[in-house]
């Protein structure tokens, strides 16, 4: 995953918070950054997960950089209804929630865009280099090869709401690899 890749990084630190974390205000973001960046001296930038959508209030919008990672609905569909045992139907509602709540975040931030086979296909990289001053970026990705437990017809409905979330995204002035627009 893309925090994997920044966890290399001497230059970046990677808070992972607690599940039910909220970042609600600025000092929540400092008092989380502050000890970690003290305990690793050469880090310059922190980089924060946040997975769920009720983690982030728009109070902090004008106080991060964003980057939107996005992956196609068969792998991120496969993943909640196996590993976070989610049905198919609310995995398939969840994952086009997360994708309109990313639509409107980027819509008001700006930032980064990413998808998961700009990682996979290594067209993220020279991006990110540049966007972070990094001298190298090791390469941990491969495509997921798990077998589908979800319906074809789940994941062609994912697959229809990816589309046109992932083209509203790219037409926004977002930074980004911008050679994998759907059709």
């Amino acid at each position: 995953m893309l925090l994997e890749m920044f966890n290399f990084q001497q230059k970046i630190v990677v808070i992972r918070p607690r599940e039910y974390f909220q970042y609600d205000h600025p000092t929540k973001v400092e008092s989380l950054s502050e000890p970690v960046l003290k305990a690793r001296p050469l880090a310059r930038i922190c980089v924060h997960k946040i997975t769920y959508n009720y983690q982030l209030s728009p109070v902090l919008y004008d106080h991060a950089e964003f980057i939107y990672f996005v992956r196609s609905p068969r792998d991120s569909l496969n993943h909640l209804v196996t590993e976070k045992k989610y049905t198919e139907v609310g995995a398939l509602r969840y994952y086009c929630y997360r994708l309109r709540r990313l639509c409107e975040m980027a819509r008001k931030t700006g930032g980064v865009l990413l998808t998961w086979d700009d990682l996979v296909e290594k067209r993220a990289f020279p991006l990110l280099k540049e966007k972070f001053v990094l001298k190298e970026i090791p390469y941990p990705y491969r495509k997921d090869t798990s077998p589908l437990k979800v319906s074809e017809s789940v994941v062609e409905q994912g697959q229809r709401r990816y589309n046109r979330y992932l083209s509203f995204l790219q037409r926004l002035p977002l930074t980004g690899c911008r050679t994998d627009c759907p059709v």
